[in-house]
């Protein structure tokens, strides 16, 4: 149709376009009351949901593209902005390094100041979990390109990503040692 056609034009390849609702509905002449009687419907209505994945800044450009080609039948429903699980398993990776070598460096400077020192790690725990939830928009917005006058030109979108949190979470078991008398 002419809204995925024009993403498609704008640069958005078919990886970056996905249905996700299809709906089919009758329409009958009159009210409820004729349908309930078995009357065959006048036409139908027929919506379909897609979901966009693409970069932040290029985002702005595809709803663009969606609202003017579809104009005031385009909905926009909700924005999220997610962290891809390559970046979030290689980030949360570097974390896990650095909570580690924080925790030796914390158990260390601990153990020292009471006159031990520190022994082999019994034992390591991690309790981090890929931040795969979204960041941010839960909230639905609508563009209606029709509430606009007829000269009007429509401003373009633009977003704002912000940033996602990722958290790493490790617990260090260690010996500690006595010092030699």
């Amino acid at each position: 149709d002419s809204v995925t056609a024009a993403l498609r034009s704008a640069g958005l390849n078919d990886t970056g376009i996905q249905t996700t609702g299809f709906q089919v509905e009758p329409n009958y002449a009159g009210d409820a009351y004729y349908y309930s009687r078995g009357q065959v419907p006048s036409n139908f209505t027929y919506s379909q949901t897609i979901e966009i994945t693409s970069s932040p800044e290029e985002l702005g450009a595809y709803i663009d593209a969606a609202v003017d080609a579809g104009g005031s039948d385009v909905r926009v429903g909700s924005v999220s902005f997610y962290i891809s699980r390559d970046l979030a398993q290689e980030t949360l990776d570097g974390l896990r390094g650095i909570a580690v070598a924080n925790a030796i460096k914390s158990v260390t400077v601990m153990i020292e100041a009471t006159g031990g020192r520190v022994g082999t790690t019994i034992s390591i725990t991690d309790n981090s979990y890929p931040p795969y939830v979204p960041y941010a928009s839960p909230t639905t917005s609508y563009r209606d390109s029709g509430a606009l006058a007829a000269d009007a030109a429509m401003p373009a979108t633009e977003l704002f990503s912000g940033l996602v949190d990722v958290d790493a979470d490790v617990r260090l078991k260690m010996a500690i040692c006595s010092e030699a008398p």
